[in-house]
């Protein structure tokens, strides 16, 4: 397990995750990388190339549950303490934890005849998403005690995580003066995955007699290199034959539209990241599996009496025997059988509105579907155009049961060089809380202790690169959907 946590951390620290996630990006087609969500947005630039390596680093991260403002609190005697109640009390049915990442290591695109837009990227991938309920932070802390004649899902762990390279190939056109149209098609090969289809554990505990009924239930599906997993084996792992391993095969599609109502109204609908990826690598494919799916075993408590009437041995055969059963319910055998996992998929639908040729509003729809869920977003946007050098951006964003992200963005074009930089949350790493106590040594001498940790922060992304970026300015008769 260790060689595990120490690879997943190698790869989260130097590739990337799924797409990009940001939202602020998407009002801003100066940027070509705008169109990764939605393939329709032919950006403004006649022809871009990406940096090397530099041309779309994105890292985001964070949680659905709990801040520090709602845990930490300073009490009567001036000392920090949690506030489990309030740790509870911010909780949903199932909380997450997540880190995005995305290295862009190849891209360019072209417009051919202004209707015509074709593009190419190479991307390294990974992600990561961890989830738990509620349910279980409240057994740990309140006990079964307090759960009687209820179920409670106190194994409804699940990760999902995965490396893997994305080879894209897109399409856009304008197929009129009302509607645009793009595609791009994915070649996808995985690299390491840890996948769990089932972790459901549920504790019942009956009022009158206080029996405890446990059911147990778990697949969790992983495609780790050998050398990671096999403790038998000394074997260092081949960085090289890692990373050029195309056994894990995969196809995703992404699908965009957008449609001008009026010369200032402009909507746009896209489907991202449709598609799956085969894990099948004979050497690395493993599935942990209960079992006994569905199992259950009652434990009706010890008689104290039994530890004074019954013989030892007989006292030692009814331990045994629970724990027999305990173990058999929770029993886990392992296969080898290939199995699929689907990518992150994500629908957008936004709205623009050009108040003038230099000012626009948008806004933003995203539903994101993961871990069998809906898990909607939404953004406001605002950008003001400063000649065909810099575009600044700013907006508002409701994302992962967080209300406070406020973002901004610009794009800088210095002759064919174009920087740029997108956050969706500025404020979240700017304000903190300062919690202080007084500590008292073993010879009595009185000191102050503090701690300063961010007071909001549930979610944070960052999106920067370099293009280079060639014939931004359009023609004076050209007219696009939307620039």
């Amino acid at each position: 397990m260790k060689k595990i946590i120490t690879i997943l951390a190698i790869t989260f620290s130097v590739f990337g995750l799924s797409a990009q996630n940001d939202m602020t990006i998407h009002s801003m087609q100066i940027i070509p990388q705008s169109y990764y969500n939605n393939p329709a947005l032919i950006p403004t630039c006649k022809i871009h190339v990406g940096f090397p390596g530099l041309s779309s680093l994105y890292v985001d991260g964070g949680h659905t549950g709990f801040n520090a403002k709602n845990v930490l609190s300073t009490n009567r005697f001036d000392s920090v303490e949690v506030d489990m109640e309030g740790f509870l009390n911010s909780l949903s049915k199932n909380n997450y934890l997540f880190m995005d990442l995305n290295e862009e290591i190849l891209s360019f695109g072209f417009k051919f005849k202004q209707k015509h837009y074709f593009n190419f990227s190479l991307t390294e991938k990974a992600f990561m998403r961890f989830s738990y309920p509620k349910d279980l932070m409240e057994f740990v802390y309140r006990g079964n005690g307090a759960l009687l004649d209820q179920d409670v899902m106190i194994g409804n762990l699940r990760l999902n995580a995965s490396h893997y390279r994305e080879y894209a190939f897109g399409y856009s056109m304008d197929y009129d003066d009302k509607w645009n149209f793009g595609a791009r098609a994915k070649l996808l090969f995985g690299k390491m995955n840890i996948n769990t289809a089932r972790t459901d554990i549920s504790f019942y505990t009956e009022s009158e007699f206080f029996d405890i009924t446990v059911t147990s239930d778990a697949l969790v599906n992983m495609c780790i290199p050998y050398e990671l997993t096999d403790t038998l084996d000394d074997t260092e792992l081949d960085a090289k034959e890692y990373m050029m391993n195309k056994k894990n095969f995969g196809l995703g599609f992404d699908l965009g539209a957008t449609y001008k109502y009026t010369d200032k109204w402009t909507f746009g609908l896209s489907v991202i990241d449709l598609g799956f990826i085969k894990w099948k690598d004979e050497d690395d494919v493993i599935n942990l599996v209960s079992h006994n799916p569905g199992g259950s075993f009652t434990y009706d408590g010890v008689d104290i009496a039994d530890f004074f009437n019954e013989e030892d041995s007989v006292i030692q055969q009814k331990l045994d025997n629970t724990i027999d059963s305990i173990v058999e319910i929770f029993k886990i055998d392992s296969t080898y059988n290939p199995y699929n996992t689907m990518l992150n998929t994500r629908i957008y639908a936004s709205a623009f509105y050009d108040l003038t040729p230099k000012d626009r509003f948008s806004g933003l729809a995203r539903i994101h579907f993961f871990d069998k869920g809906i898990h909607p977003s939404f953004s406001l946007a605002y950008q003001r155009k400063f000649g065909n050098i810099l575009r600044l951006t700013g907006s508002y964003s409701i994302a992962h049961r967080n209300f406070a992200n406020l973002g901004i963005g610009f794009a800088l074009n210095l002759g064919p060089m174009q920087l740029y930089m997108v956050t969706d949350n500025v404020l979240a790493p700017i304000i903190w809380n300062k919690y202080s106590w007084t500590t008292e040594a073993d010879n009595g001498d009185i000191s102050i202790e503090d701690v300063t940790v961010p007071r909001n922060w549930k979610y944070m992304n960052f999106h920067f690169g370099i293009n280079v970026a060639i014939g931004c300015k359009p023609p004076k008769d050209y007219v696009p959907i939307i620039d």
